[in-house]
């Protein structure tokens, strides 16, 4: 059985996750290396971590909580810009090493 625990507008935080499954999905579609498509795919995933930041420092005038599993939307939005800029780093390594992949 799965739980969601939130407070306010905590579920926009899985809003970020789906943007990198479009443009990954996007780009396979379109025939570009396996490799693009996972760097820009992790890139959408720190831009929308910026865009919870963004909506939380919006939302914060509201004076309401917004959080999701107990973790405030803005540490979602750090979460998300990390990750995303990590992952992307180490495909670029990848990359360096082994070429482009298809």
């Amino acid at each position: 059985m799965f739980f969601i625990v939130w407070r306010g507008y905590g579920p926009l935080a899985f809003i970020p996750l789906l943007l990198p499954l479009v443009a990954f999905g996007a780009m396979a579609e379109s025939n570009y290396s396996g490799s693009a498509a996972i760097i820009v795919a992790t890139i959408t995933l720190a831009i929308g971590g910026a865009g919870v930041i963004l909506v939380s420092r919006l939302l914060k005038s509201t004076g309401e909580p917004n959080d999701l599993y107990f973790i405030p939307l803005r540490y979602w939005g750090l979460i998300y810009i990390v990750g995303g800029l990590g992952l992307a780093v180490w495909q670029g390594y990848l990359v360096s090493q082994h070429g482009w992949k298809n």
